[in-house]
């Protein structure tokens, strides 16, 4: 992950593209960092952040795991009573 210094201000910053909630590409940058490292573990951060977010966005809510755990009931009662002959 590069860092850059600022070499009017004597201090580092990182600069870098993610993408946001909706797939839009956005630029994000921080500035005044004393170290490099500094800099790094700043970006490094918020984009194990970014990626926490958007693997909790993509976990099902509670009632949508019971509505799709019921579907799945339904789908395989009604396939087992096809298969044995016995329509619901």
């Amino acid at each position: 992950m590069p860092a850059y210094k600022d070499e009017t201000r004597n201090n580092w910053y990182c600069a870098f593209y993610f993408e946001d909630w909706n797939g839009e590409r956005k630029k994000k940058m921080k500035r005044g960092f004393e170290t490099k490292k500094a800099a790094q573990d700043w970006e490094r951060q918020f984009l194990l952040q970014r990626a926490a977010v958007s693997r909790e966005a993509d976990r099902p809510t509670s009632g949508e795991a019971i509505w799709l755990a019921r579907r799945v009931a339904a789908t395989r009662q009604s396939r087992g009573a096809a298969e044995s002959g016995h329509a619901l």
